[in-house]
């Protein structure tokens, strides 16, 4: 075997194993697990006694006994099978208190055994990488594709990880960050008696910490789950990410267009409704108000760093007269902060801005729990304006010998801003086909027009068409009884609020659970259309929704591209598609299809690059 092809090997073994793969990673491994297995033997003897680690030890023994001849190792069935013996005889004596403490021994001893496995995984991976894999696809795809066309892509090009949650998984956020903690110890590589006391304080630490609240988990309580890995990704991982892009293009004489986003991140969790009762209008609002709070505590980091950093001098550099204009307009808006600010940072405009977009994240956080409305020039209604203020700094540091000075604190906070903008993830709504179609029966039925319910898919297809293009409502909302009509239209509903208190990009896309054709978007978009999240009126045509169909089975998977021409040659709903700024052709990606390498290379440029870091960084801890 060649170097090289050992080296592959060892990457793919790396990428694609459950766990650490060389001799070397392992030794460590089993070394950083006898340590603190170790200090939680102290932390056990402290709480339970000797007795305690004693039984604890036993049953390990026992249990690895009893393993062996499950495993198949030779002359070990006979010791297994009485090693299992003794265990159950052993087990079966334990009372309940001292049941319980045996489950949180192990349960404890797992959690940090993960913890370093996950490390070592992950430095493992980053040693088998030979150099930055970015900078060694991108003269690559220069190569095959052109440096004009890979920006144009690269200019569109969207990754969005959408976070999920399992009840099961639902971890306090104490004890994520005691282990957070543990990692940041062990990622150091410190042995000296500071760092074993400390580790011996955040043992102790996690063993008096419930590892879940009492009672079944809510959706607040997957939200915060959720949110605590969001924020560490917008803090650290997706700048770090996108900081080695940048480099890798400026390497080859590129850069990204400046409104370019390729990384976004999403959740499911607080809109997905299909099949969950307990996610109601009220939930989504109140999961959305948890994302925007930390992310504005994210944004807020990052402009206080940049206060202390952004010390540039108008007596020995210029600004760019974009940067004055902002400035003046910032203070007529916000007169309380000039006269704060205005004698210490006279000469220092960066941070007289800086002291202006603060205090509107303090705003934005106020309007938001006091459910105020949005005061233009006071508080920000979405990321937009916040990334404008952001960009302006950005644009003047550039043009004024302070390139540099833009690529540190600036540029993070620019990219961390264009990642989770000010609701750190978009939140996606889900719900069944079926609800939308039971909903939309009982609105026709109450306009007299009986039936709905018994159509056929092609004829509900021209019925919601022909809907879709009319303007009538269909109903007068306080008509309505209480029941699944009204809780379905309660949705969209929330959804135009929610787009009203945390910005468009905060909640945009409902995906229809269990689509099958084209009905059943055509169904959303009518729905929708009666909230005010969309209109068809030919050249007033708007809509402030993505509608996507979920296909869950073979049978639509296998027909999804027929399932969506259909639905784009609807003249409504292809004017709704266009209404959210269908890409024109471009020449440069046609040339780029005439390539056979070069699509599925541009296509799939950021995904497998992007995974194993964003994945492996927020599972590491580091």
């Amino acid at each position: 075997m060649t170097a090289e092809t050992d080296r592959d090997t060892r990457n793919s073994l790396a990428a694609h194993s459950g766990g650490v793969v060389s001799e070397s990673a392992h030794t460590a491994l089993r070394a950083d697990i006898r340590r603190l297995g170790s200090l939680l033997g102290g932390t056990l003897t402290q709480h339970g006694g000797p007795e305690l680690l004693d039984l604890v030890e036993r049953i390990r023994r026992l249990s690895r006994q009893a393993a062996a001849g499950d495993n198949g190792a030779d002359g070990a069935d006979g010791d297994s099978a009485a090693a299992t013996t003794q265990l159950d005889d052993l087990l079966g004596d334990v009372d309940p208190g001292t049941a319980t403490q045996l489950a949180r021994a192990f349960s404890t001893f797992f959690l940090l055994a993960n913890i370093a496995e996950q490390l070592h995984r992950y430095r493992e991976i980053a040693d088998t990488q030979q150099g930055d894999p970015l900078r060694e696809l991108v003269p690559r795809l220069v190569e095959e594709v052109g440096g004009d066309a890979l920006i144009e892509v690269l200019g569109r090009t969207e990754l969005r990880p959408v976070f999920t949650a399992h009840p099961t998984e639902a971890s306090r956020q104490s004890v994520l960050g005691i282990l957070r903690r543990v990692a940041d110890i062990l990622g150091r590589g410190e042995t000296d008696p500071r760092a074993q006391r400390r580790l011996a304080e955040l043992i102790d630490l996690l063993w008096q910490t419930d590892e879940i609240r009492p009672g079944k988990p809510t959706v607040a309580d997957e939200t915060r789950a959720i949110a605590y890995y969001l924020e560490r990704l917008g803090e650290s991982t997706v700048p770090d990410v996108l900081e080695k892009l940048d480099i890798a293009l400026a390497d080859a004489g590129l850069r990204l267009p400046q409104r370019a986003r390729p990384i976004r991140l999403g959740s499911w969790v607080g809109g997905d409704r299909d099949g969950n009762p307990n996610v109601s209008p009220e939930v989504t609002m109140e999961s959305m108000a948890l994302y925007a709070e930390r992310a504005i505590r994210l944004q807020t980091t990052l402009l206080e760093e940049l206060v202390q950093e952004l010390s540039v001098s108008t007596r020995i550099v210029g600004v760019s007269e974009g940067m004055r204009q902002a400035l003046a307009l910032d203070r007529r808006q916000l007169p309380e902060i000039y006269d704060r600010y205005i004698r210490r940072n006279a000469e220092e405009p960066y941070r007289l801005k800086c002291s202006y977009i603060l205090a509107r994240l303090a705003n934005t956080r106020i309007r938001i729990t006091d459910e105020r409305p949005h005061r233009p020039g006071r508080d920000y209604l979405g990321a937009g304006e916040f990334i404008a203020d952001l960009e302006v700094m950005d644009a003047s540091l550039r043009g004024h010998l302070g390139a540099r000075i833009a690529e540190g604190t600036l540029a993070r906070a620019l990219r961390s801003a264009r990642a989770t903008g000010l609701h750190l993830a978009a939140l996606d709504v889900r719900e069944h086909t079926d609800r939308h179609h039971a909903a939309l029966a009982e609105l026709f039925d109450l306009v007299g027009e009986n039936g709905y319910g018994e159509l056929d898919r092609p004829d509900r297809i021209s019925r919601l068409s022909a809907e879709l293009l009319g303007r009538r409502p269909l109903t007068a909302r306080h008509q309505l009884p209480d029941g699944e009509t009204k809780e379905v239209l309660a949705v969209f509903d929330t959804l135009r609020r929610a787009q009203r208190t945390f910005g468009e990009s905060a909640a945009h896309t409902y995906i229809v659970s269990m689509a099958q054709d084209a009905d059943d978007i055509l169904a959303v978009a009518v729905l929708a259309r009666e909230a005010g999240l969309l209109e068809v009126a030919g050249e007033r045509t708007w809509s402030k929704l993505d509608m996507v169909p979920l296909f869950e089975t073979a049978a639509e998977l296998r027909k999804a591209g027929e399932l969506l021409d259909g639905l784009l040659s609807d003249p409504g709903y292809r004017e709704l598609v266009r209404a959210r700024g269908e890409p024109a052709p471009v020449g440069g990606l046609a040339a780029c299809r005439g390539n056979s390498a070069a699509g599925p290379i541009a296509h799939a440029f950021l995904c497998g690059v992007l995974r194993w870091q964003i994945a492996l960084r927020c599972a590491g801890g580091t």
